[in-house]
């Protein structure tokens, strides 16, 4: 339940902050960061919850971001911190995670 929340949680973030109309004004780069990190800092922390159940699913997001390896608790703390936030140079396309669920 806490996961689908969180889950929720971003995709309303990302509906509000629009960060695809933030990246066309170059006046709004501070803002677009801002939406990005809270975003990325949301799907690492999905990607940390989802460990034990799928642990091949969380690797994908991990690696998404260059983090292979890094779902341990250091680097949990490293996220709380903000730490491992600033490690993420790109975003790396990968496979579709999930299914799109409808209804």
């Amino acid at each position: 339940l806490a996961m689908r929340e969180l889950a929720n949680f971003g995709n309303r973030l990302i509906a509000i902050s629009k960060p695809w109309e933030l990246a066309k004004d170059e006046k709004k780069r501070e803002e677009l960061d801002i939406a990005l990190r809270r975003s990325l800092k949301i799907l690492l922390h999905l990607a940390f919850m989802l460990s034990p159940f799928c642990p091949e699913k969380a690797q994908q997001i991990a690696a998404a971001f260059d983090l292979d390896d890094q779902l341990d608790s250091k680097s949990l703390k490293k996220l709380q911190e903000n730490v491992l936030l600033d490690t993420v140079q790109r975003v790396r396309k990968g496979p579709l995670l999930f299914e799109r669920i409808e209804g």
